[in-house]
């Protein structure tokens, strides 16, 4: 494109990367970028919602949304919306320190998805049923247990 080509854009592979990826490969292009971002971001954000532990949850849904903000804001700069930062598109520009530090946090959700905790509950949690004092434990994923889960 012209833009790219005839060096308009200031850090064109950097902080302009989403301007380069519109203009070369269009609407399509830029879409997919955008769809690809928001489907990394519910991913990491429904992991923290099916996570039992509160230090686990915290910290997927703060790196869930810090992604988030980052591409909305690179998004929003080269679009014009808001002032130039300096904050790269995640996975998508230049730069090794936002590529190591982003594939950092993308391993820590997973650690945390994957890690397995015992999940004890009392059966008199359950009002349909009368008090009294069975455990259930379970040994599961954290990112993967459910909601609600049926007595033993």
């Amino acid at each position: 494109g012209t833009q790219n080509q005839f060096n308009f854009l200031p850090a064109r592979h950097t902080d302009f990367i989403f301007s380069i990826i519109a203009e070369e490969w269009g609407f399509i292009g830029a879409s997919a970028t955008v769809i690809l971002i928001l489907i990394m971001v519910i991913a990491i954000l429904r992991i923290a919602m099916n996570t039992r532990e509160p230090i686990g949850r915290l910290i997927a849904a703060g790196i869930g949304v810090q992604f988030a903000a980052q591409s909305f804001q690179n998004i929003a700069m080269t679009m014009g919306i808001t002032p130039i930062t300096g904050l790269p598109l995640p996975f998508v520009s230049y730069g090794g320190s936002s590529l190591v530090t982003s594939f950092l946090a993308v391993g820590i959700v997973f650690s945390i998805a994957r890690r397995r905790v015992q999940v004890m509950a009392s059966s008199d949690l359950n009002p349909q049923d009368t008090p009294r004092q069975v455990s259930v434990v379970d040994d599961k994923a954290a990112g993967l247990l459910d909601h609600r889960w049926a007595p033993h």
